[in-house]
This record gives C-alpha cells, structure tokens and sequence, in this order.
C-alpha cells in the first residue's frame, strides 16, 4: 500500500473517532437514583456545551420511555437540584434525560421510593377503678353491733377479690402492650426492608446499565473500523484492477504496432524473392 493512501485512511479513522466522542459529550454522574416524592434531589453532569435542559422520562419498560414531565431548562452550572412533586405521572419505570445543544444523556430505569408510613403505638388502656363500700355507723345495741360486724366482715373480704380483679386486669393489659410494640417494630423493619430491596434494584440495574452501555460503545467502533477498513480495501483493488486493465491494454497495443512494423518490413522481401523464383523458372522451361 502506498504512503498516500495510508495516510488517507488513518486520517478517516480520527475523523470518525472524533464524530463519535462529539456526540457523546455530555454525561450523567450520579451513581444513584434514590428518588422520593417530596424529598429533594440532586442531579448532576458533566461534559456540557452550555446551558442544559432537564426532562423526565417514563413507560411500561425500559425500552419504551417517553417525556411525561419538564424539570427544568436553561440550567447553567454541573448541578440541579430537583424536588420530585406529588403530581409526577404514575409509570412502572422513570429516567432522567439532560441535553445540552451537542446532544443528550439519559440515566438508567429507577422507581420512585414508597413514603414510610409512620407506625405509632396506641397508649395501654387505664387499670380499671376500684371503689370501697363504706362500713356502715355502728348503733349501742348488741344486735345491732353483731350485724354490722358481720356486714364489716363480708365488705373486707370482698375488697381484696376486688383488688385481685383489679390486678389481673392490669398485668393483662400490660403483656398486650409489648405485643403492641413488637408488632409495630416488625411493621417498621418490614418497611426498612422494602426500602433496602428498592435500593438494591437500584444498584443491580445501574450495574446492568453500565455494563450494556460499554458493550454497545465496544460493538459500534468495532463495526465503524471493520467497515472502513472493507472500504479502503475494495477501493484499493478497484485501482489495481484499473491499472491492470490498462497495462494490458497498452501492451496490446505496442504489441500490434510491433506485428504491423514487422510485416511492412518482410513484405518487399517477400515480394523480390517471389520474382527470383519466377524468372529462375522461366529459364528453366524447356522452350
């Protein structure tokens, strides 16, 4: 191959290699997209050509989002931060695009985080009140003192079952409370637990989104190189067929100059040694 032409091809590879970083200039750089409905976010980029503007995106799938809400435009800067409002239309997946005059950068598919609700414990219910039945007065006479010993006896001893009621009704009342409680903390790790496993789908689909992203890149500048490499190859043996054809088309005609020279010199000789041969036969003849 001939210096020209090599330079010509490495001089098309730096012009597709510098159309391909051109077009992917602006990036996302969050790791994360932990986003919450009320809680504010912030967003950041890098690599932008001016101002920027920021959309959200949503769909079904991954692979059919479309621009459902406006988050801002005209943002200066590498950051903004935004608080996701209660009117953010209801998507199975979210993404978040900035584009800037040379292009576009969309981050990978996330959910919104579910608010925690709060789990308060309801107060132990009050111990029932007890009330003592006063003895009743006391008269001189000895029957009468007798009755009211014995009415005085019978009030004594119904106090403590009283008492006793009372008293198992509060121990009941306080083994239901750390029931109460344990329940509320099992609703509260429930909670905690659904947020962690959000937060890990996060993290496995970031995972997933860098990986196919790099693969994507990879594929697409072994196929430009492959193409035009197949391009400069064929264009080469296009030439070189040409410059064949016409070589051969130039020997054949040196070729045919050449003959034609050839026979215009042999044919007086041809003709002189005819009429030798004629005249020797004439004298030859018997007359």
């Amino acid at each position: 191959m001939e210096p020209p032409r090599i330079w010509s091809f490495w001089c098309r590879i730096l012009a597709i290699l510098s159309f391909v970083h051109s077009t992917v200039a602006i990036v996302l750089t969050n790791s994360q997209y932990n986003l919450q409905i009320g809680v504010p976010f912030n967003i950041t980029w890098a690599e932008a050509a001016g101002a920027v503007a920021i959309d959200l995106y949503g769909g079904s799938t991954a692979d059919q989002l479309l621009n459902i809400l406006s988050i801002a435009t005209n943002v200066q800067g590498t950051s903004f931060v935004w608080t996701p409002p209660s009117s953010v239309p209801e998507r199975s997946v979210y993404a978040i695009m900035v584009s800037d005059s040379s292009g576009n950068a969309i981050s990978f598919a996330f959910q919104f985080i579910a608010a925690q609700a709060s789990t308060t414990t309801a107060p132990p219910p009050p111990p029932p009140t007890t009330t003592s039945i006063p003895p009743p007065p006391t008269t001189s006479s000895p029957t009468t003192h007798s009755t009211v010993h014995e009415t005085t006896s019978s009030s004594s001893a119904l106090a403590p079952a009283r008492n006793s009621t009372a008293t198992k009704a509060a121990s009941s009342s306080t083994r239901t409370t750390p029931a109460q409680s344990g329940q509320a903390e099992s609703g509260s790790s429930q909670n905690k637990g659904s947020g962690d496993s959000v937060g890990g789908g996060t993290d496995t689909l970031s995972t997933a989104a860098k990986i196919g992203i790099g693969l994507s890149a990879g594929i697409g500048m072994l196929a430009i190189l492959t193409g035009s490499a197949f391009m400069v190859y064929r264009k080469n043996k296009q030439e070189k067929e040409r410059e064949a054809a016409a070589e051969m088309t130039s020997w054949k005609r040196e070729a045919a100059g050449k003959q034609s020279e050839v026979d215009m010199k042999m044919t007086p000789a041809v003709y002189a040694r005819s009429g030798t041969a004629n005249s020797s036969m004439s004298r030859l003849a018997p007359r």
